[in-house]
């Protein structure tokens, strides 16, 4: 009897032993981390540039970046993009959602964004645009950025929402956005929603609609130009301020700014604001510019 329960014991170790243990389960089910601790380690990272091939190689460089600017460090400042990347389709982390740094939406930039004359293409579900804040010494570069259905409802009037950024501190040329967009309860523009510098030679084909209380600002490159816009082109269907300036260019032009050879070739329009082809209001410079149709008080 004794021999039998030996027996019996060997052979329930023997088959339990084969099976893998629930830490073991949960460690081979879970994702790796993405980020390597040093950017230069990743496999992207070539001669000083991130060079983006895939949603999944985006991810990883808006990751990054997300991370440098929590620990204060700015050690990725050279990224190019290689292919076109369109977040309608998951082809990314997706089980990772959780993640404190990988997201579409990059907080704060200061580096050089080349995109090479690919497109991204944004997601609807996406209520940010591609770049919270791009910051002095920062520049993106040669970008096609497409939104379909872009919203946004904003806490704070102050605020700016463009398609590219939110505020850009640096410089934003040959670029080019297209789709729709609106937003609520805050200044807007195709590029930028407020410009402190420079944008050159971009393009605007987005139809931009700014709701609320105002005064809120729609303009078809920027909100509010605090810094020169040079070279820009507004060919979206409309742009329409609800309560608030619209401009073909920019809604407010402030004291001092350039707006240099610029056109307008859409419908400005605010129902209870000033509308102008280049400038919605404001004592700003322009020269060589062309307007569109516009209709305001």
């Amino acid at each position: 009897m004794m021999k039998r329960k030996i027996i019996l014991l060997f052979l329930l170790f023997g088959f339990f032993g084969f099976l893998p243990s629930s830490r073991m389960d949960i460690h081979l089910l879970s994702a790796p981390e993405p980020l390597r601790d040093n950017v230069e380690n990743d496999p992207c990272f070539r001669n000083g540039f991130f060079c983006i091939y895939t949603q999944k190689d985006y991810l990883r460089f808006a990751g990054y970046v997300n991370r440098d600017y929590e620990n204060r460090t700015f050690t990725l400042k050279y990224a190019k993009l290689f292919s076109d990347i369109d977040f309608t389709k998951e082809e990314g982390y997706g089980n990772l959602a959780e993640h404190p740094y990988i997201r579409p939406e990059i907080k704060y930039f200061k580096g050089s964004f080349n995109g090479n004359g690919h497109t991204i293409t944004w997601d609807s579900r996406l209520t940010g645009p591609m770049f919270a804040l791009i910051g002095i010494g920062g520049q993106v570069i040669n970008l096609h950025f497409k939104a379909d259905a872009l919203t946004f409802t904003s806490q704070d009037k102050s605020q700016g929402f463009g398609m590219i950024c939110m505020e850009n501190k640096g410089k934003i040329i040959h670029c080019v956005t297209e789709g729709s967009m609106e937003i609520s309860f805050c200044n807007a523009g195709g590029i930028a929603g407020t410009n402190y510098n420079t944008i050159d030679n971009c393009i605007n084909r987005a139809k931009i609609m700014v709701l609320g209380d105002g005064p809120l600002y729609a303009g078809g490159i920027a909100g509010e130009a605090l810094g020169e816009i040079a070279r820009a082109k507004n060919r979206c269907k409309e742009v329409t301020a609800s309560r608030g300036a619209a401009g073909g260019i920019v809604a407010v032009n402030q004291s001092g700014v350039s707006l240099l050879e610029c056109q307008n070739q859409g419908n400005v329009k605010s129902d209870q604001g000033y509308a102008g082809g280049i400038a919605g209001e404001g004592d700003g410079h322009l020269a060589g510019e062309a307007g569109g149709r516009r209709e305001g008080v």
